[in-house]
Protein backbone atom coordinates (compact mmCIF):
# COMPACT_ATOMS: atom_id res chain seq x y z
CA UNK A 1 0.00 0.00 0.00
CA UNK A 2 1.56 3.27 -1.07
CA UNK A 3 1.00 6.60 0.58
CA UNK A 4 -0.24 9.32 -1.81
CA UNK A 5 2.25 12.10 -2.50
CA UNK A 6 1.53 15.72 -1.73
CA UNK A 7 1.83 18.32 -4.49
CA UNK A 8 5.14 19.51 -3.05
CA UNK A 9 6.58 16.00 -3.21
CA UNK A 10 5.38 15.64 -6.81
CA UNK A 11 6.99 18.95 -7.78
CA UNK A 12 10.21 17.91 -6.07
CA UNK A 13 10.26 14.63 -8.01
CA UNK A 14 9.71 16.48 -11.32
CA UNK A 15 12.51 18.95 -10.53
CA UNK A 16 14.86 16.10 -9.62
CA UNK A 17 14.09 14.32 -12.89
CA UNK A 18 14.55 17.55 -14.85
CA UNK A 19 17.92 18.35 -13.30
CA UNK A 20 19.09 14.78 -13.86
CA UNK A 21 18.10 14.97 -17.53
CA UNK A 22 19.87 18.35 -17.83
CA UNK A 23 22.95 16.85 -16.17
CA UNK A 24 22.96 13.99 -18.68
CA UNK A 25 22.36 16.04 -21.85
CA UNK A 26 24.52 19.08 -20.98
CA UNK A 27 27.87 17.67 -22.23
CA UNK A 28 26.65 16.37 -25.62
CA UNK A 29 24.78 19.62 -26.31
CA UNK A 30 27.73 21.80 -25.20
CA UNK A 31 25.63 23.64 -22.62
CA UNK A 32 28.44 23.87 -20.08
CA UNK A 33 31.78 22.08 -19.94
CA UNK A 34 35.42 22.54 -19.06
CA UNK A 35 37.62 21.83 -22.06
CA UNK A 36 40.92 20.54 -20.70
CA UNK A 37 42.72 20.83 -24.03
CA UNK A 38 41.82 24.51 -24.43
CA UNK A 39 42.07 25.26 -20.72
CA UNK A 40 38.81 27.17 -20.30
CA UNK A 41 35.06 26.73 -19.97
CA UNK A 42 32.60 26.52 -22.84
CA UNK A 43 29.16 27.93 -22.03
CA UNK A 44 26.34 27.38 -24.58
CA UNK A 45 28.95 26.72 -27.27
CA UNK A 46 30.87 29.96 -26.64
CA UNK A 47 34.37 30.06 -25.22
CA UNK A 48 34.38 31.63 -21.74
CA UNK A 49 37.87 32.92 -20.97
CA UNK A 50 39.09 35.57 -18.58
CA UNK A 51 40.20 37.76 -21.48
CA UNK A 52 43.81 38.19 -20.36
CA UNK A 53 45.38 36.74 -23.52
CA UNK A 54 45.96 40.23 -24.95
CA UNK A 55 47.66 41.29 -21.71
CA UNK A 56 49.95 38.25 -21.79
CA UNK A 57 50.84 39.03 -25.41
CA UNK A 58 51.63 42.64 -24.42
CA UNK A 59 48.80 44.15 -26.46
CA UNK A 60 46.66 45.40 -23.55
CA UNK A 61 47.28 47.38 -20.39
CA UNK A 62 47.10 46.06 -16.87
CA UNK A 63 43.93 48.10 -16.33
CA UNK A 64 42.23 46.25 -19.19
CA UNK A 65 43.33 42.91 -17.70
CA UNK A 66 42.03 43.91 -14.25
CA UNK A 67 38.67 44.97 -15.68
CA UNK A 68 38.39 41.69 -17.59
CA UNK A 69 39.21 39.70 -14.45
CA UNK A 70 36.56 41.55 -12.45
CA UNK A 71 33.84 41.33 -15.12
CA UNK A 72 34.53 37.81 -16.43
CA UNK A 73 35.88 36.19 -13.25
CA UNK A 74 34.81 37.72 -9.96
CA UNK A 75 31.41 39.10 -10.96
CA UNK A 76 29.95 35.74 -12.12
CA UNK A 77 31.27 34.03 -8.97
CA UNK A 78 29.72 36.70 -6.74
CA UNK A 79 26.46 36.58 -8.69
CA UNK A 80 26.15 32.79 -8.42
CA UNK A 81 27.15 32.87 -4.74
CA UNK A 82 24.61 35.57 -4.04
CA UNK A 83 21.87 33.63 -5.82
CA UNK A 84 22.72 30.50 -3.83
CA UNK A 85 22.67 32.40 -0.53
CA UNK A 86 19.41 34.16 -1.44
CA UNK A 87 17.70 30.91 -2.47
CA UNK A 88 18.90 29.20 0.73
CA UNK A 89 17.51 32.11 2.77
CA UNK A 90 14.26 32.22 0.79
CA UNK A 91 13.42 28.53 0.56
CA UNK A 92 15.70 26.99 3.16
Amino acid sequence: MSIPRTSLQQKRAWFQMGFFILFVIAPPLDLFRLDLNLGHFILFGFHWTLGIDAFIAGEASSLDAAINLIIRGFFPILLIGGLLIWSAWRWG
